[in-house]
């Protein structure tokens, strides 16, 4: 009988009766060697075109779960990514007083989801910009029912909060087209649409403001920003410099959430550059800065990421053991994507294990 090895640390290794495997005969068959999709999508099948992600999931490649689950999983990758080109041009049509566009993208986002809050709060900044009071407070009305029906939830103390300033005409005033939320929607657009170069001038003119405003908050925010930008770039000595100025500032203002944030992205370009240890130390701290601020999927993304390093270390047991307590926090969140990727990690670990 033929026998079929798969090896999933480092790169994916197929063999047959001891000679490399090179070529899949089916998308299926590529499918499975595509673990923890979203954080690994350079590795993802080049040639499964759009039409395999738009069919209904059991239509799409025979009976393969694995299969479905990657589907499902790049479905929820593209959707995010959707969402957050809406959000960053929404913001920056607002700050230039845009308006029309700022709506026709708002709008855009609440079909897409339409208990996203922030996309509400857009629309009816919009609406009473131009002069569309009653438009805007119906659109509060419509985000209530929304949240009411879906989650048995009200609106959010700042979606309030606007309606009662709309309600009583005592919006302030427009903000400048160089306002600073401009620049980091500018920074944001095109960092998800791959143009670095220029994400990377706008992000530098946020920290520039931020900087000179002396908002901690804000020049912490904005570092961290610039360092992802950076650390995509594969300039890693740059990210490296501007993640541990926001881990320093994060930490004067006592925000454990941004710590671990800050700690975790040390951890990645740690990781990047081949120090496995330093990256396990920074994860690992960064695990206790979130679970001591009670962030439950900033928790889950933390063991994720240490379950891969373990994997990649070949310590497959301690990888198990990551993904199943992030698995566990995942499910009481309810974030389908992300279980997704851990029971296709939990599976591929169990065959090598």
């Amino acid at each position: 009988m033929a026998k079929l090895a798969l090896a999933f640390l480092g790169t994916l290794q197929v063999t047959l009766d001891g000679h490399a495997v090179t070529a899949f005969g089916t998308d299926k068959a590529r499918a499975l060697g595509v673990p923890c999709a979203r954080n690994r999508t350079s590795a993802l099948p080049r040639n499964v075109g759009s039409d395999v992600l738009a069919q209904p999931c059991g239509q799409s490649r025979g009976d393969s779960t694995l299969f479905e689950e990657w589907v499902l999983v790049q479905r929820e990758v593209l959707h995010r990514q959707m969402l957050d080109a809406l959000d960053a041009l929404t913001l920056y049509h607002l700050a230039r007083n845009e308006l029309k566009a700022a709506r026709t993208y708002a709008a855009r986002q609440i079909e897409l989801e339409p208990w996203h809050e922030e996309a509400h709060r857009a629309l009816m900044e919009a609406f009473a910009r131009e002069g569309q009071r009653a438009a805007a407070l119906a659109q509060y009305d419509a985000c209530r029912k929304i949240l009411a029906r879906e989650f048995s939830a009200t609106p959010s103390e700042e979606t309030t909060h606007l309606y009662e300033k709309i309600r009583a005409d005592t919006l302030t005033a427009t903000p400048t087209p160089a306002s600073v939320d401009a620049l980091a929607a500018l920074a944001q657009y095109h960092r998800v649409q791959g143009d670095l170069t220029l994400a990377h001038d706008y992000q530098t003119q946020v920290l520039a403001h931020q900087d000179a405003s002396g908002d901690k908050r804000a020049r912490a925010c904005a570092h961290q920003q610039l360092g992802i930008i950076l650390q995509t770039q594969n300039k890693w000595r740059a990210a490296r410099m501007h993640f541990r100025a926001a881990l320093a500032l994060f930490q004067a203002i006592d925000d454990w959430l941004g710590q671990g944030e800050a700690l975790g992205a040390l951890a990645q370009v740690r990781e990047q550059r081949g120090d496995l240890s330093g990256a396990r130390a920074d994860w690992q701290r960064a695990l206790k800065i979130a679970e001591a601020a009670g962030a439950p999927t900033l928790c889950a993304r933390i063991l994720t990421r240490l379950g891969m390093l373990a994997q990649r270390q070949g310590k497959l047991t301690e990888a198990r053991g990551y993904w199943a307590r992030a698995l566990e926090i995942q499910q009481r969140i309810g974030d389908r994507a992300a279980i997704a990727d851990l029971q296709v990690c939990l599976r591929a670990c169990g065959k090598v294990g």
